[in-house]
């Protein structure tokens, strides 16, 4: 049932709503104001009258106000004509749960999952709740630790941002901190709720580690003795393909096979090329009679790091690794170099 305190003609009508503190008020509120025929909305505690201003976009105001009936209800909260869903109801956070019947209904249970708050002790607990604006976005914060100044009495906030704390004799601050963010005292004094927001200007400065790597370094977590050449290696010496990537390591000797084509062979352990299983991401590149000119396909500035492993070592990529393993891993399209046309 609709309750209008005056004519449509002044246009002014009000709902009775059902809620049951300072949060459910502003639930309320934003619920209606997403009308735009809805200038103003005021819930007010006490009356469960959620008081609205129409202006003359609206065509049909019964119809329009039994929208916003339905979408109030929609939320969690029960008007005359339309009931929340008990799910929808069960999620509000614990100081909005508005129902008498659910404390004899669950006497006896165990109610860790949400607190039953007495809306009307302004004297042994406080109550409220926690939220923090992360991307221009308000939300709950879940876990904030919520103590009293120089007392052992604390707890922490549940999923919803909500909290109870019994009050203490010795103190009358509250110290409200999370991970983060700097601390924040609150003196509740005679009010029996409190919200509090954290905001992203109240970040502690951030710490940024950063270390230097060798530009060839060997894994003393592998058990294979690999040696990796980085980048910061191969920029030495200019390399125009993957036969100039060894000239400045003593472990791969590069010897020039042919003068007038200037292909250029690589030797390992005293040993030519053809014995050094090569690969390009772990998987088998330059073999056989290929070894002589095969290297120079590779382009220099395409290769990110080499991989060098010398000795006979595993057979998973292939056989003919009896002098070595040299794998070749390239730049990846993530992580490189952009270009811009």
């Amino acid at each position: 049932m609709l309750i209008s305190t005056t004519a449509f003609a002044q246009n002014k009508v009000s709902i009775n709503v059902d809620g049951a503190c300072s949060m459910c008020a502003t639930r309320i509120e934003e619920a209606a104001l997403k009308f735009d025929f809805i200038e103003s909305a005021k819930w007010d505690k006490n009356t469960k009258q959620l008081s609205l201003i129409i202006n003359n976009s609206s065509k049909n105001n019964t119809a329009d106000i039994d929208n916003v009936a339905k979408q109030i209800a929609s939320i969690g909260h029960d008007t005359d004509k339309y009931k929340a869903d008990d799910e929808t109801y069960e999620n509000l956070p614990g100081c909005c749960h508005y129902r008498e019947e659910e404390v004899d209904e669950h006497a006896g249970h165990d109610h860790a999952k949400k607190p039953k708050f007495d809306h009307d002790d302004h004297t042994g607990h406080i109550h409220g709740q926690i939220w923090e604006i992360y991307n221009g976005k308000k939300q709950p914060l879940a876990g904030t630790n919520i103590f009293w100044k120089d007392s052992e009495e604390g707890i922490v906030s549940f999923k919803d941002g909500t909290f109870s704390i019994p009050r203490v004799n010795d103190s009358d601050k509250l110290i409200i901190s999370f991970v983060g963010y700097d601390a924040k005292i609150v003196e509740p004094g005679d009010k029996d709720f409190i919200e509090v927001t954290f905001s992203e200007n109240q970040l502690l400065d951030e710490i940024v580690v950063t270390y230097r790597k060798n530009p060839t370094s060997v894994s003393f977590l592998s058990t294979l003795k690999v040696q990796n050449i980085s980048e910061g290696e191969l920029k030495k010496a200019a390399c125009c393909n993957l036969s100039e990537s060894f000239e400045t390591n003593p472990s791969v000797d590069v010897s020039a096979t042919d003068a007038v084509s200037g292909t250029k062979q690589i030797e390992m352990l005293g040993l030519a090329g053809g014995y050094v299983q090569i690969t390009r991401e772990n998987i088998p590149e330059t073999r056989g009679l290929s070894t002589l000119f095969g290297l120079t396909y590779t382009p220099g500035p395409w290769i990110e790091s080499i991989q060098l492993n010398m000795g006979a070592g595993s057979v998973v990529n292939g056989f003919e690794s009896i002098t070595g393993q040299i794998n070749t891993e390239l730049r990846k399209p993530d992580s490189g170099e952009k270009l811009g046309l």
